[in-house]
Formats: structure tokens, C-alpha cells, sequence
């Protein structure tokens, strides 16, 4: 004999879906109003007077020649195909507009999301929706079954930015210091200086801007893409990594406004399959000593963490740094 309550827990554990048993009344089934909607109403409540024994179970078992007969479960498991249903539409949920949704940490994070099943639209925002890049995230993300939505906006414009979070009730954003790096003066291999300054004051005004659209939307939760203030943790020692101190106070900006957490990257093992490589005698220069090294994580999994984090929400991550590194690495060891 199987209850509701077992059949329900029975049948959603074989097809991955959830099975809600609801234990109406004979007159509300019979009023269904498909055909034989009475009959079976009738039909179902006359099952549950238990006028089969435990007795006739066994003997019935007895004379199949398996001794047994296949249970709920293993008919299910071996008939999920048949036994599913096709979820409807949800209505009202979840939004999350993901900011830089074409770079290395933020088309991490919208394939995760993307996978997760904690949002029903993901907004991908990039400055121009038409490149090969946008297009193929959209397409990554969609076939994950989530929908997923090109958006054109800068970080710059604050017009384009309120319209991308407008309606979202989540998001994610990453600045990109390094990019307003150089397209503010900066030459490669030249210390940069006032391009450094410049590039962080204007990383600081994106963040900003994001936070303060953030709240006047009212999302839920969202999570940044910060680091750590570097001229506090090193005592004053190191004041001029710029990409570490606008972010910094883009966060803590952050924790002052909204609930929130930063996603702290370590450094992108990808860096050392593109411009970092060894000198033409073999040799890898590194300022970091041979104790502790460099915390470590490859970019594409960064977004794994970061779903993650959205996944426990602001109860658990609210006001708090998660740092996603996979392992500190020695230069010797690199």
C-alpha cells in the first residue's frame, strides 16, 4: 500500500522534479472536469479500504516466478521518461542582471548561474550586443534552459545602467581597472602613475553608480567582484596598487548600502597562458618570496563559487568576503 504523501516523494526523486502531493476530496476531484473525472474520484477512495491484505500481497508475490514484484521506486526510475511533466512557466521569479557578462569572471558567473536554476531571466550586460562574444554567452546560457537577455549598457551611463537593473532582484558586477588602465595613458611596460589614479577614480564612480541603481531598484542581494584594501592589510607598505584600492572602497561602499558580498579572485591561472610567460632562458621572475606564494584560482570556475554565494543569499553571505582561490602557489612549486 502507497500513500499520497510516499507516491509524491517517490516519483520526484526518480524524475528530479518536484512532486507536490495535494489531498483533495472525492467532490473536488470529480469536479476536475476532464472525462471520468467522477469515476476515478470514486474509484481512488474506494482503493483505500484496505480490503487487500498483507496476506494477499505475499501470496501474490509467491506465485510470480521473480518471487517479487518491482517496487514503486523501480518502476519509476525505470520509466522517468514517461512519468515526468514539463514545468510551467515560472511567473515573478528571480532576476539577475550580470555586469562585463563577455569577460573572463563575469561569462564564469552567468554559466553558473546559468546552470543553477536560482533565476528564470539572467540579464547579460555588455556595451555592444552585437559581437560574437555576446552572442555566444547568450547561447551558452540558453542552453541551459534559463532565459537569457542581451543588454547594452556602460558603466559610464547611468541611464543604460538603471534600465538594465530595472525589474532584476539580484546582481553581479565586476570593474575593470586594467582596461581603463591603458586606454587612459598608460604604456605597457612603464609605470603608470597619473594613468593608475585616473583609472581608479573612474573604476570608484562605476562601483558607485552600480551600488547606488542597486539600491534604488531594491535588489535583494548582490555580489562584487571586490579585493582587499591592500594599504591597510600591509601596514601602509603598498599605497599605490590602484586596481586593489578603488575596489576596495567600491565594497565596502557596498556594505554600507545594500546587502551584499564580495567575490574576491585570487590570481587568474590564465594569466600565465597568455601575457605572463618565462624570459627566452627559462627563468619566471615573481616578487613573492618562496613561503606562502600566490593565491590562485582559474577564472573559469570562478563563476562556480559565485553561484554559489547566491545560492546560500544574503542570510549567509551578507556583509561578508568570500575569497575564491584554489590554492596558494610557491614560485618554486609554479
Amino acid at each position: 500500500y502507497v500513500t499520497g504523501s510516499y507516491f509524491c516523494e517517490t516519483l520526484s526523486k526518480a524524475i528530479g522534479k518536484p512532486v507536490t502531493f495535494f489531498p483533495c476530496t472525492v467532490e473536488v476531484y470529480a469536479g476536475f472536469g476532464f472525462p471520468g473525472d467522477a469515476e476515478l474520484a470514486e474509484m481512488f477512495n474506494m482503493f483505500t479500504m484496505n480490503y487487500v491484505t498483507d496476506e494477499d500481497i505475499a501470496t501474490a508475490k509467491r506465485l510470480h516466478p521473480a518471487g517479487k514484484f518491482p517496487t514503486l521506486e523501480e518502476y519509476f526510475t525505470a520509466n522517468k521518461e514517461l512519468v515526468t511533466y514539463e514545468e510551467a512557466p515560472k511567473v515573478g521569479g528571480k532576476i539577475c542582471t550580470v555586469f562585463g557578462a563577455t569577460g573572463a569572471q563575469g561569462g564564469s558567473v552567468a554559466r553558473y548561474l546559468a546552470k543553477s536554476g536560482l533565476f528564470v531571466e539572467l540579464r547579460l550586460v555588455t556595451r555592444d550586443v552585437t559581437k560574437e562574444a555576446a552572442i555566444a554567452i547568450q547561447k551558452e546560457c540558453q542552453a541551459s534552459g534559463v532565459k537569457a537577455t542581451l543588454v547594452a549598457a556602460n558603466m559610464d551611463d547611468e541611464a543604460s545602467m538603471d534600465a538594465a537593473l530595472a525589474g532584476a532582484t539580484h546582481s553581479f558586477c565586476v570593474t575593470n581597472w586594467w582596461e581603463l588602465f591603458f586606454s587612459n595613458g598608460a604604456v605597457p611596460g612603464v609605470e603608470g602613475f597619473v594613468a593608475g589614479k585616473k583609472a581608479q577614480e573612474i573604476e570608484e564612480a562605476q562601483g558607485y553608480r552600480w551600488v547606488d541603481l542597486c539600491k534604488k531598484h531594491g535588489l535583494e542581494f548582490v555580489v562584487y567582484s571586490g579585493l582587499c584594501d591592500a594599504e591597510k592589510l600591509s601596514n601602509g607598505k603598498h599605497k599605490n596598487i590602484y586596481h586593489f584600492q578603488g575596489k576596495a572602497k567600491i565594497e565596502q561602499y557596498m556594505w554600507d548600502n545594500l546587502k551584499g558580498c564580495s567575490a574576491r579572485a585570487g590570481c587568474y591561472m590564465e594569466n600565465f597562458t597568455g601575457m605572463i610567460k618565462p624570459q627566452p632562458d627559462g627563468t619566471l621572475a615573481f616578487p613573492i618570496g618562496d613561503s606562502r606564494g600566490l593565491p590562485m584560482i582559474s577564472i573559469a570556475e570562478y563563476g562556480g563559487s559565485v553561484a554559489g554565494v547566491f545560492k546560500e543569499g544574503a542570510e549567509a553571505w551578507a556583509g561578508k568576503v568570500c575569497n575564491v582561490v584554489s590554492e596558494y602557489v610557491t614560485g618554486s612549486y609554479f
